[in-house]
């Protein structure tokens, strides 16, 4: 048996072992690639505000989150989040449960996404995320609706095979002689379902190796932390350095007290830049806490080509910043991992780039399909042939 024959073999056994598995996370993540365009079809009406007159007012962010939180009294929002332009504002509750068991949904007590129109107070809408389809693809994407440090890893194992099989694959493929490299690039005519199946495994496959090969890369950095630190090597970048692991505390010296501190919050964030399109505000655990502060994570369109975001601290009393974390300042490796979930969901240079990823990731859950179909007609031969010669020395 030579090399290419062990190559086959070890091809078709990652393939029979892990198909189901990548056909699943790979339809999964097609789907989740709208999962911004699927929201704003379905919940049109959470998210859009009537477009008032410029003169109305609108309600105080605090104001607003005492209303929330009257209106849900046994659960703690735990953040704000705002979009440019006529949208409602967003207020998460979340908990995580005690008492987990092995699927997602025993992951959490709640976990809500409140919509508010800022402009009178009323509730819009509320997603229940344990049961909001669209982000089921994606939980069921990263770990097959299971608990995540069970689902994650069953993913990651079966993204990792993937992988090798997509290196193997590309062995397989390359030509002897140079000379037939043109038939491995072009699909061979015919209307057979057999020869489809080959044209798409054979051929398709070898085009689009190279973006599973991206996808499948970035979505290992949420699995595996030396995977990530790898990247961070290569870039450059101490993982231990970047800024996120940094503690952050609020100025010691006394503070006075605001009377509406999320309004302030959000007002200074907004400042920040003129082409912010959405921004989180995370509200401290207790204002009392000397460690505790608001924090605003803002994106924004800057041009650079990266995801770009902002961060900004602030104290829990009188809202004042004291620290922050700006685009330009941020290394290569921290650029690129605040950059890698755009990348991963194909959202890094808007509808192209998700088109693209919609359609690897499509193409993608055919691979165990073909690959499948392509076995079964060499086994269905191999066993005509194995009868024909039993027939014959009879």
């Amino acid at each position: 048996m030579n090399f290419k024959k062990y190559l086959q073999t070890i091809h078709l056994w990652l393939g029979l072992g892990s198909g189901l598995i990548v056909f699943v996370i790979c339809v999964a993540a097609s789907l989740f690639v709208f999962e911004k365009e699927l929201e704003s079809f379905f919940y049109a009406d959470y998210f859009q505000r009537p477009v008032s007159p410029s003169s109305a007012p609108t309600i105080p962010a605090d104001i607003l989150l005492a209303k929330v939180q009257d209106t849900f009294p046994n659960q703690k929002i735990s953040s704000m989040k705002l979009h440019a332009g006529p949208r409602t504002y967003e207020f998460i509750s979340a908990r995580s449960s005690d008492d987990e068991g092995l699927t997602f949904f025993s992951t959490m007590d709640y976990w809500n996404r409140i919509f508010v129109n800022p402009e009178d107070g009323s509730i819009t809408g509320v997603i229940d995320q344990m049961t909001n389809p669209i982000y089921l693809f994606r939980v069921l994407h990263q770990q097959l609706l299971l608990r995540g440090d069970i689902g994650q890893e069953v993913v990651a194992v079966a993204t990792l095979v993937f992988l090798a099989m997509v290196l193997t694959g590309l062995i397989l493929w390359w030509p002897r002689k140079l000379k037939n490299l043109k038939h491995n690039l072009l699909p061979t005519a015919g209307k057979s379902l057999s020869l489809l199946s080959y044209n798409l495994h054979r051929i398709g496959g070898f085009y689009v190796h190279i973006f599973i090969v991206l996808l499948g890369t970035t979505g290992l950095v949420w699995s595996y932390k030396w995977w990530l630190n790898l990247i961070f090597f290569v870039m450059g970048q101490d993982p231990q350095a970047v800024y996120w692991k940094q503690k952050v505390t609020p100025p010691t010296e006394p503070c006075p007290a605001v009377e509406l501190p999320l309004q302030q919050v959000t007002e200074d964030a907004i400042s920040r830049h003129q082409n912010w399109t959405k921004m989180t505000i995370y509200l401290p655990e207790d204002r009392q806490d000397k460690n505790s502060y608001f924090l605003a994570a803002i994106k924004y369109d800057g041009g650079s080509g990266w995801d770009e975001s902002l961060r900004f601290f602030y104290h829990p009393q009188c809202a004042s910043p004291f620290h922050q974390v700006l685009h330009n300042d941020k290394s290569l490796g921290e650029k690129w991992r605040n950059s890698n979930y755009a990348i991963h969901v194909g959202s890094i240079y808007g509808m192209p780039t998700k088109v693209l990823a919609f359609i690897v990731a499509a193409f993608a859950a055919t691979m165990p399909i073909t690959g499948f179909l392509i076995w079964k007609k060499k086994r269905r031969r191999k066993i005509a042939r194995f009868f024909k010669r039993f027939t014959k020395n009879k």
